[in-house]
């Protein structure tokens, strides 16, 4: 596991020889690099060539995906860029994706959402169970996402603070769609979540999964979607 890949851990990491970092390093999160640290991290990228779930808390330009269509990821996450309309025709077909099953997407909050059209190739990936959308995305796209995408097993739509634990609540009583595979949560310290997640304990993605399968066993209403840290529904 790689994480905040300042100039210190990169030298670390680059010590190492590349057969010991496609084995090894697994789980990568890094703040997308600015312009002098950009091609050192795609180079280290594509050495690490076995990573299987990786955090961008940032955008992806076109050169690092370049390198990401190499790898077999299956948990991708990255913020979308402004005016994402045209940037996801263009790449929600890219070779990565074929292979991702856990996809999360964020954007800027005072950007315009993108089209539904815009995310017409989503219905063809192969592989994706799990899509968590900020709720900038999801108040436009939910609907859609749900009614064309019947591979999805658990759809999250997503809050980044403790104070907004209302907000969440009230735009999960606002859903006027009825599907048990919808949660509403807030993730307060999503670093925190990514590493408990990767170490194997109990992060969003998981707390999520487990409500919606309470749903479907009838312990919870199926059109119930707020969930709360201990897993209780408002």
């Amino acid at each position: 596991m790689i994480t905040d890949m300042d100039d210190l851990r990169i030298s670390a990491v680059e010590s190492k020889p590349t057969p010991f970092l496609q084995n090894a390093v697994r789980h990568v999160f890094f703040k997308s690099p600015d312009r002098t640290r950009k091609k050192t991290i795609e180079n280290l990228l594509l050495r690490c060539s076995g990573i299987a779930s990786l955090f961008i808390d940032g955008e992806i330009d076109s050169d690092l995906f370049a390198v990401l269509d190499q790898m077999h990821l299956r948990k991708l996450t990255f913020l979308l860029p402004p005016s994402p309309s045209e940037w996801l025709k263009s790449t929600l077909n890219r070779p990565v994706l074929l292979s991702v099953t856990h996809l999360e997407l964020d954007t800027y909050s005072d950007d315009p959402p993108p089209r539904r059209d815009d995310w017409s190739q989503l219905t063809s990936l192969p592989a994706l169970t799990h899509l968590c959308l900020t709720k900038n995305l999801a108040v436009d796209l939910l609907r859609p996402i749900i009614a064309e995408c019947p591979r999805l097993t658990v759809v999250v739509t997503e809050f980044w603070h403790a104070g907004e634990l209302e907000a969440a609540a009230k735009f999960a009583q606002s859903l006027a769609i009825t599907d048990p595979r919808i949660v509403v949560m807030v993730v307060c310290n999503y670093k925190q979540d990514w590493r408990r997640g990767v170490r194997g304990g109990k992060d969003f993605c998981l707390q999520a999964e487990k409500f919606v399968a309470r749903k479907r066993r009838g312990e919870i209403n199926s059109a119930c979607y707020f969930i709360e840290e201990d897993c209780t529904c408002r």
